[in-house]
């Protein structure tokens, strides 16, 4: 019954999506989660700049029989229209890796072994007790028998 109350359609257009009070609702929650994160500060362009364009994708989330369950709205940076030379050191998208390249170093300099299934689980086994480190994106999961 919920998913009557959702959009059913996908709006092409951000002007089709601010005529229709989900969508806004979806895009608010968006615009609020960057402040809520504080990824988001509104800052002055300086004279001869031009902004990163940005782009709305409004997408409806199905559940597994095919109803909408959510509109969910996200913004988007247009990177690709990033000038060279500006910026290009604030590319956040290798950080992820070298964070992980970097603490299964450590685990591994730290005798705990890589787990043959999955790479991202470490397993150190002292005489009586096992540490399991399971990392999956930037969550961590420790679990012990001590």
């Amino acid at each position: 019954m919920f998913s009557c109350f959702l959009s059913q359609e996908e709006p092409t257009t951000v002007a089709q999506a601010l005529a229709d009070p989900d969508w806004v609702e979806a895009m608010q929650a968006e615009i609020q989660q960057f402040r809520n994160q504080k990824v988001w500060v509104l800052v002055t362009l300086p004279d001869g700049k031009q902004a990163i364009g940005t782009k709305w994708v409004l997408k409806n989330k199905r559940d597994a029989r095919g109803i909408v369950c959510r509109n969910k709205a996200r913004l988007v940076a247009q990177g690709h229209r990033q000038e060279k030379g500006i910026d290009y050191t604030d590319v956040f998208a290798p950080a992820p890796r070298a964070w992980y390249e970097r603490l299964s170093t450590f685990l591994l300099k730290h005798r705990y072994r890589r787990g043959t299934i999955d790479n991202t689980l470490f397993i150190k086994k002292d005489s009586k007790d096992i540490m399991l480190v399971q990392v999956y994106v930037d969550d961590i999961i420790f679990g012990s028998t001590r």
